[in-house]
């Protein structure tokens, strides 16, 4: 038995499941943990049912934005819960043991006090998992419960006197996910120039995307090109309207939209008094009056899951994160596919700290509206706020001024989409420094 005490302090757990990606305590980060040789850590609750579910809390309101403790709850009134508002929810124990088939170390997290029956349900279930499982718990009943059945493989969380385990947790995961192997940072003598740029970069920035060839803001469902800017696929429609967007879920387009507070409301709609001073083009189409735009969940009932979406935040706030909060909360029931990406760094950098399973977009621009020092400004924006917020993308304007930056991004492995191509012209242009674009009107991309 002292050989396996030994064994669980030698191990390294995923606290919660590894969830960089997804929600903490779901099957996905389970996975996730697997795949990655870390032992599990798990917390379990005992439902009013008699089953036993992973999730951390005593009450639901964090986690799945519904008031009340979930002891109280049955399995069917929750298995359809979103957690976080992502696809993940609650998964039961056994389904997870099932999962992980023995491939890892597990270690279990008793919450609660232990009645009878909550006993005899993790009993039944440890007894069908024949691999090796250990236990910890704050409660100093429930630990002396458990320690009459599973011996010295129960621990009690606040004996201060016992070993710690050692866990990786939510800050550790910048210093893990980005850098899986030493061949990702040791520069050799083989190497190529770009290859030692991206080594070195990865080694001190940890960028590291979700954003693959296969993914969908690269490539829907076999061809690139598919992402319309504002939902305009039509140049007679206007731009962020319900007959844009009902056109773009038509020809199964990817639809790109903007949202912004306006009188207390999160509104469909995108102002040009700033773009046009930062050089950009107006959209081929024409706008809805502000005061006449859809609201943020209208547009989310028009969609409805239909094609993904990229939502881009125009939030100019330095402080004040309440509109991106209140977008997460209406898109905690939203059962399609979406993207978050903003200009602002600051939106990046606090959907990494708290929904960091959400993939973001940073975008930037070429600033050749700027007349003097836009540089230097150039510089900072790009490279010293741009990538503190971990973006799984970049996105450009079509602009000489970010070839280099194109190229630069593309060395470090971060996929970059350039905006906005109007014609053919557009894309045969820049195909060569962009890895997809968002687009006005109907078009196919050329091949190189």
């Amino acid at each position: 038995m002292t050989h396996l005490k030994n064994e669980v302090y030698s191990k390294v757990f995923a606290h919660r499941g590894f969830h960089l990606n997804y929600p903490e305590n779901t099957l996905e980060s389970f996975i996730c943990a697997v795949e990655q040789n870390f032992a599990i850590e798990v917390d379990i609750r005992f439902l009013k049912c008699g089953t036993i579910v992973c999730f951390h809390d005593m009450y639901m309101k964090r986690l799945l934005s519904v008031p009340g403790l979930i002891s109280n709850r049955n399995f069917n009134e929750i298995k359809n819960y979103k957690i976080l508002g992502t696809k993940c929810k609650v998964p039961k124990l056994k389904d997870v043991l099932s999962m992980v088939n023995g491939r890892v170390t597990v270690l279990i997290e008793i919450k609660g006090i232990m009645n009878k029956a909550y006993q005899s349900e993790l009993e039944s279930i440890i007894s069908n998992y024949q691999c090796k499982v250990f236990f910890h718990t704050t409660n100093i009943i429930t630990y002396f419960k458990a320690k009459k059945v599973w011996g010295e493989n129960v621990f009690f969380v606040l004996n201060p006197f016992r070993k710690r385990f050692e866990f990786v947790k939510g800050k550790h995961y910048q210093n893990i996910i980005s850098v899986p192997t030493i061949d990702d940072v040791i520069v050799e003598a083989e190497d190529s120039t770009k290859t030692v740029i991206r080594k070195i970069w990865i080694t001190f920035n940890k960028l590291n995307t979700r954003v693959k060839s296969d993914h969908w803001l690269l490539n829907y469902k076999g061809k690139k090109n598919q992402i319309q800017h504002r939902g305009i696929v039509d140049k007679n429609l206007k731009e962020h309207s319900r007959e844009a967007f009902e056109k773009c879920i038509k020809l199964d387009k990817v639809i790109e939209f903007d949202v912004t507070k306006y009188g207390g409301n999160i509104v469909c709609y995108h102002s040009d008094t700033v773009a046009t001073r930062m050089g950009q083009k107006k959209s081929i189409s024409d706008k809805l009056d502000l005061k006449n735009s859809l609201l943020f969940e209208d547009v989310l009932s028009i969609i409805d899951g239909r094609v993904p979406i990229i939502i881009d935040i125009k939030d100019f706030n330095i402080f004040d994160r309440s509109l991106q909060d209140n977008i997460m909360n209406r898109l905690k029931n939203y059962k399609g596919e979406f993207v978050i990406q903003s200009f602002n760094p600051l939106v990046n950098m606090y959907f990494l700290k708290k929904y960091e399973h959400v993939v973001r977009g940073q975008v930037g621009h070429s600033l050749n509206g700027v007349k003097k020092m836009h540089k230097v400004i150039l510089t900072i924006v790009n490279f010293c706020l741009f990538y503190r917020g971990r973006p799984d993308y970049i996105v450009y304007d079509l602009d000489p001024n970010v070839y280099l930056l194109s190229k630069f991004n593309n060395i470090l492995g971060l996929p970059v989409i350039g905006y906005t191509a109007v014609n053919e012209n557009d894309i045969i242009a820049y195909s060569s420094f962009f890895d997809n674009f968002i687009v006005e009107g109907e078009f196919e991309l050329q091949e190189k």
